[in-house]
């Protein structure tokens, strides 16, 4: 798929790895990027300059996976989804 002209989401997008993709497809011409993130692990730093071009958003309050509301209505209108999201489990010795 080519990414100058399309719409994407980028679940994790305030992630190192997610910011620095989210960065990638403004730089190819995407015609918009919106991040997805609930900021437990990702940093609003990572992504305050891609949030300066008009092309990129942040999901209201960020977004979380785990709501499936939020997910579908993030996903409407995208051509593409980047899933870089996760839950980490930490379970503690007993």
């Amino acid at each position: 798929m080519r990414i100058a002209g399309h719409a994407f989401l980028v679940t994790g997008g305030a992630g190192f790895i997610g910011s620095h993709l989210v960065d990638r497809l403004l730089s190819l011409g995407a015609r918009r990027v919106t991040v997805f993130d609930n900021f437990v692990r990702g940093r609003r730093h990572n992504i305050a300059r891609a949030l300066t071009d008009a092309r990129c958003q942040l999901f209201p309050f960020g977004g979380d996976i785990t709501n499936v509301d939020e997910v579908l209505t993030a996903t409407q209108d995208m051509d593409g989804v980047f899933h870089l999201a996760g839950l980490s489990l930490l379970h503690a010795d007993t």
